[in-house]
């Protein structure tokens, strides 16, 4: 602090002082994050005038208020400019993910992260819950589910860590939805050796392995780029009184969504240069596959990735059981078209 002050005001300030000021500073933000929870109820009132049709939804304690009091529990949020985006254009591929709070306030921030069609990260829902459990989990979802009008999910991706009650609270909510894990990279897999690859396949492949990844989704991530991107980027409004940090977050997304659409304003047509750019790798490997009818009105697809086995962790394992051969062709999924990828 007496060096940051030297070099902005070139004054000296000595150390008890400094000490004395950061203690009335923390004093001062201390009050401040437990006056702000005392706002939350007129905060709520005024983003719901605000933003019509916006889902904006607080609980207080039911034990503290049977006791006379007022105590603030969670907290959610989505804004039905977020809603519209998403029922317009977003793919159905959402990332779950939560984070702790800095302040002097402790508890966790829930986010509900999609990708657009030039792969920005795009906020839906945000709640700040007191802790994550299957709970918090399936009250948030619930609420998303209504917000987004998701129904029982089908055809919607879901990929997350493997939080504490998350996966069993997102069976409930929405059955009908598909989910994939975050994991690393499978050449990092492949460093990590064969108790990596091992570990990995206790796990359901359709969590994970993209041969059994539903097509309507039209996105292969499995990586934690989507949510990661985004908490890193709200890191310093996590350490704000809660209004300020949501303040500081609704600003933020309005921006971003400002300089997006300016974005789409460069476009020489319709189709972000990311889809044209998929589109045309996928055309390339269409080229490649055969085409066989077999009726009159019907057709059968089929093309091959070579693959090489024995460099491989996960097919050196099959291998070892008797399932596979040191080098394969690998069939796509049959019936495929191009544009299932765009």
């Amino acid at each position: 602090m007496r060096a940051s002050l030297k070099a902005a005001f070139n004054v000296n300030v000595s150390e008890s002082k400094c000490k004395r000021a950061k203690k009335i500073i923390l004093e001062k933000l201390e009050d401040s994050f437990s006056d702000e929870y005392n706002k939350l109820v007129a905060y709520t009132n005024e983003l719901k005038l605000s933003n019509p049709g916006s889902d904006v939804i607080i609980n207080l304690s039911k034990d503290a208020l049977e006791e006379g009091k007022r105590r603030f529990l969670r907290m959610y949020i989505c804004f039905q400019a977020m809603k519209f985006g998403f029922k317009n254009g977003l793919r159905p591929f959402i990332g779950l993910d939560g984070t702790f709070l800095k302040g002097k306030a402790k508890g966790q921030l829930l986010v509900v992260v999609d990708q657009d069609s030039a792969n920005h990260f795009y906020l839906l829902a945000w709640a700040i819950i007191d802790k994550e459990t299957k709970l918090t989990w399936k009250w948030f979802l619930g609420h998303m589910q209504t917000s987004l009008d998701l129904k029982m999910g089908k055809g919607i991706t879901f990929i997350s860590d493997m939080q504490k009650g998350l996966i069993d609270s997102i069976q409930t909510v929405l059955p009908e939805s598909h989910f994939r894990f975050y994991i690393k990279s499978m050449s990092q897999v492949e460093h990590d050796g064969k108790e990596a690859v091992e570990d990995l396949l206790k796990y359901p492949p359709k969590c994970w392995s993209m041969a059994f990844f539903d097509t309507v989704c039209k996105n292969q991530s499995v990586d934690k780029n989507l949510t990661e991107s985004f908490i890193a980027w709200i890191l310093q409004a996590r350490h704000k009184p809660i209004i300020k940090m949501l303040e500081d977050i609704g600003i933020k997304v309005m921006n971003m969504i400002n300089e997006h659409e300016a974005e789409v304003m460069t476009w020489g047509n319709e189709y972000s240069p990311k889809t044209m750019e998929l589109y045309n790798q996928f055309m390339r490997i269409a080229l490649k596959c055969h085409i066989n009818g077999n009726t009159d009105n019907g057709h059968e697809g089929m093309g091959y990735l070579w693959h090489s086995m024995s460099s491989c962790n996960l097919c050196v394992i099959a291998q070892e059981s008797g399932s596979s051969k040191s080098d394969s062709l690998v069939p796509y999924q049959r019936g495929l078209s191009p544009n299932l990828f765009t």
